[in-house]
């Protein structure tokens, strides 16, 4: 078993540090995991990709070719990226800041930069929020690492990003 996941969005969306926690949450989980992102040169408003690649076996080729899922928050880093999610492959992405103009089954929209402010009155939780979505939708990890993952990762910030987290994960959750 092997999973491909693409995150998208810009500088300052906080996709790298989600990519970081999903990483942490699947080596938790005792997968093979391999983490590597890309972003221009200015970093901050540019585009910005970053994978995780996770296995029960040693990874031969640390990028994703064929992602299982691609989670975006921006609409020109999604263009940019989705040729790399395979064909029957899983999209979720920010519905307040972009539709994709594809219709196709496995396409999930949910509003996280608006549920950021409307909830938690911080947008910059809007990672976070995506995070737990794609947790609703990844079997191979429970959500109690993830949890241990977040209260790791965020200190005394956990409380708060908890929140943010499983709002993401409930928003499926109460389909």
């Amino acid at each position: 078993m092997k999973k491909e996941i693409i995150f998208t969005g810009i500088g300052g969306q906080g996709i790298l540090k989600s990519a970081i926690l999903l990483a942490h949450a699947a080596n938790s989980s005792g997968f093979q995991v391999v983490q590597a992102a890309s972003y221009d040169a200015a970093a901050r408003g540019s585009v910005t990709e970053a994978e995780v690649l996770f296995s029960d076996s040693p990874i031969a080729f640390p990028h994703c070719e064929n992602a299982d899922i691609h989670l975006s928050m921006n609409e020109k880093a999604y263009l940019k990226y989705k040729a790399l999610l395979k064909k029957d492959g899983l999209l979720i992405f920010d519905s307040s800041v972009f539709k994709p103009a594809d219709e196709a089954d496995g396409i999930y929209g949910i509003p996280a930069t608006e549920m950021a402010l409307k909830d938690l009155k911080k947008s910059f939780l809007s990672n976070i929020i995506l995070l737990g979505a794609l947790s609703f939708f990844m079997k191979d990890i429970k959500p109690e690492i993830f949890d241990a993952s977040l209260k790791e990762n965020f200190g005394k910030h956990y409380e708060l990003n908890l929140k943010a987290f499983n709002n993401g994960r409930e928003y499926f959750e109460k389909r």
